[in-house]
């Protein structure tokens, strides 16, 4: 993972000494010495970058005094030295928040994120992601449509180092939507977006599509020339191989990867160390699996390990058991089902959705309208106007996807446990099971289903095995790899669905309120059942209920 700081910093590089009209020209010159340095040779670009913030105080500009922190953290964290850099663009940050310098300010928040990702604080940068695509201030239309673009493509990469690859993919080509002058970014960083881009159309086997963005990498590479995007065009290929079941070529690009990027960047790549490793499980080369896996551990193992990808447990598991060594292939299965779990909690619960995130930037749209209305006094009511038929096309809009969702819930049924199909998961590979016990606790399962146990509040995974009388760790296996989802995930959906037909029929439940229906159905709390509801339906609770009341009241009146 500290590979990403590099990959996408360099974005910088081409606006680097373009930092408004506020800089100091004799700062600019320096600053561009910095970078070109940096781009020979990282750690002599830091010495010239200390030497820049050891004469820091000979500038009396605010503005200039956080250029510089922002430089020299930035050059900082190409070194791995995260935490310094994080003081160090902390420091810039407070200099000029709130003070209408938004290209820098913007510039600063990126590099908080990358350091945030480089540290495994996850979570962090998807907040920072979010709060600056949300709030959308990147300074005049040009520099917006630039931030825009990197910070919607970067948070692309973010949902994809977490496993959220159709979101990922999304923000990628919506990325790609935003026309900006070339000179405003890298050419490094332009051609690396298109093999990331033809990387996640491969994934998803769509391969004329991932053709067409690998075909114009190489048209910028006519044009521009190569860059430092050399090393990820392996990553490409070796990502192509894999995925196509061609192991052996998939290890041969990935050592080309390896050895580029370590002799560019001295980094190494976590989610590549775990893929080869699959790669030599596949062609029966256990040790040398072994071999890379141990690689992952480094000095950050402490701190990654909380992020990192169940396939990491998941090969262990299965070299083990090839083995014969029942201890550690026992071990890594419940390391593995317990990253299964955490990761799963991770995406739903700390990163929300996209449809929210999308929902807050259309508030923050019409907000930004509404402030600039008092510039155009002149032209006040024709912008009223204009706000007015907006507002009614958002809220016909709003009317009627909220009038298709309750439509689908209205025609929607319980479903039976048996029925459900098992949802998508990206690890192909998983323990081997007793078919036989398999059908009898599903078919258990079902029973507790039909008897509303899920519905009580001291539902838990403990619990519910105990009530089974197996064990935490065989009912989670069952559930993550037979119905392709979480122990918690499934309570959910169960609940979710039971309350949407029993709201229908049951007018008294209409009637209380949304904290009452919570607790009749297991949450402790309102927050987390509305949470649930509209993420399992479109649709706040209150907004499902007064949709089913006037439902019901449209049909007394035709009676």
């Amino acid at each position: 993972m500290s590979k990403y700081i590099l990959v996408f910093c360099l974005t910088f590089l081409t606006v680097s000494t373009n930092w408004g009209q506020n800089t100091n020209p004799e700062l600019g010159v320096k600053i561009e010495k910095v970078y070109t340095l940096a781009l020979q040779n990282v750690q002599q670009g830091l010495q010239e970058a200390n030497s820049l913030l050891a004469e820091i105080d000979d500038y009396e500009s605010y503005y200039d005094k956080a250029v510089i922190y922002t430089v020299v953290a930035n050059i900082t964290m190409w070194n791995g030295k995260y935490d310094q850099g994080i003081a160090l663009i902390q420091k810039a940050i407070d200099l000029i928040e709130g003070k209408e310098h938004d290209m820098l300010y913007s510039q600063a928040q990126q590099i908080l994120a990358y350091a945030y990702i480089a540290m495994y604080r996850y979570g962090d940068a998807f907040k920072l992601y979010s709060n600056m695509i949300v709030d959308d201030k990147f300074g005049s239309n040009e520099n917006r449509a630039f931030f825009r673009k990197t910070s919607k493509f970067d948070f692309g990469v973010l949902n994809s180092l977490i496993g959220r690859k159709k979101e990922a993919l999304a923000l990628y080509l919506e990325a790609e939507k935003y026309q900006i002058d070339s000179k405003m970014v890298s050419a490094y960083w332009e051609q690396k977006a298109q093999l990331y881009i033809a990387n996640s159309f491969y994934f998803f086997n769509k391969k004329d599509s991932a053709n067409y963005y690998y075909n114009r990498y190489k048209n910028l590479e006519k044009e521009q020339g190569e860059t430092l995007a050399i090393p990820y065009v392996h990553w490409y290929e070796g990502n192509k191989a894999y995925y196509d079941a061609d192991y052996e070529t998939a290890i041969k690009k990935y050592n080309q990867y390896e050895k580029s990027l370590t002799d560019k960047f001295n980094k190494t790549d976590d989610e590549i160390q775990i893929r080869k490793a699959r790669a030599f499980y596949s062609i029966g080369q256990l040790d040398s699996a072994l071999v890379n896996l141990e690689m992952v551990k480094d000095s950050n193992y402490l701190k990654k390990q909380a992020y990192l990808n169940p396939e990491f447990f998941k090969i262990q598991h299965d070299i083990y058991s090839d083995k014969k060594d029942e201890k550690l292939a026992d071990e890594y299965l419940m390391k593995y089902i317990a990253a299964q779990e955490r990761f799963g909690q991770f995406k739903m619960n700390t990163l929300g959705s996209l449809y929210e995130l999308k929902e807050n930037e259309t508030k923050v749209e019409q907000e930004i309208v509404k402030s600039n209305l008092k510039f155009y006094n002149n032209y006040l009511w024709i912008a009223l106007g204009a706000l007015f038929i907006i507002f009614i096309s958002v809220f016909g809009i709003k009317q009627r996807k909220d009038a298709k969702k309750f439509k689908e819930l209205m025609a929607r049924n319980s479903t039976n446990l048996e029925t459900i199909a098992p949802k998508s998961v990206e690890i192909d590979e998983t323990p081997t099971l007793n078919d036989e016990k398999v059908e009898t606790l599903i078919h258990q399962i079902n029973q507790l289903r039909e008897q509303d146990f899920f519905l009580k509040q001291k539902t838990t995974l403990h619990n519910t095995a105990k009530k089974l009388k197996t064990n935490t760790s065989y009912l989670s296996t069952i559930i993550n790899n037979n119905l392709g989802t979480t122990f918690s995930a499934f309570v959910n959906d169960i609940r979710i669905d039971y309350i949407v037909n029993e709201l229908k029929t049951n007018k008294q439940l209409r009637s209380y309120s949304v904290k009452a229906i919570a607790e009749e159905i297991g949450y402790k709390s309102a927050d987390s059942f509305s949470k649930y509801f509209k993420q399992n339906t479109g649709l706040s609770p209150s907004s499902y209920i007064k949709k089913l009341n006037k439902e019901k009241l449209n049909e007394i009146s035709m009676l």
